[in-house]
């Protein structure tokens, strides 16, 4: 007999994924700290991390972030290492988002 799963495992954790193709996910929790439909994406070469900002306006370089991100492959090309899709950690740094390009975790590909 089939019963019902209720235990559903929930990452509670901020976390932005970068996947090969160079599109970007943000979780419930990532989305929570970005507050806002539109994002610039910044980039610090000297510790490699990206950082995504909130504006109030659409400029020649904000991106809509949809309910399941965005698609942002010609701003990360040669920034990103989009060999393989990785997930890394979220935090908030002033008015910035952040993740470091150092800490990603490679994601497993699903099989269902």
């Amino acid at each position: 007999m089939f019963k019902l799963i209720t235990e559903v495992k929930r990452a509670t954790a901020p976390r932005i994924t970068i996947r090969s193709t160079g599109f970007i996910s943000f979780n419930k929790s990532a989305l929570d700290l970005l507050a806002g439909e539109l994002v610039e994406i910044y980039y610090d070469e000297e510790t490699k991390r990206l950082g995504f900002k909130t504006v109030d306006k659409a400029t020649a370089y904000s991106r809509k972030v949809a309910k399941n991100g965005m698609s942002a492959k010609p701003m990360l090309q040669g920034k990103v290492d989009l060999d393989t899709t990785r997930r890394y950690l979220a935090e908030k740094e002033k008015e910035f988002v952040v993740i470091d390009l150092n800490k990603g975790e490679p994601v497993k590909r699903r099989m269902i």
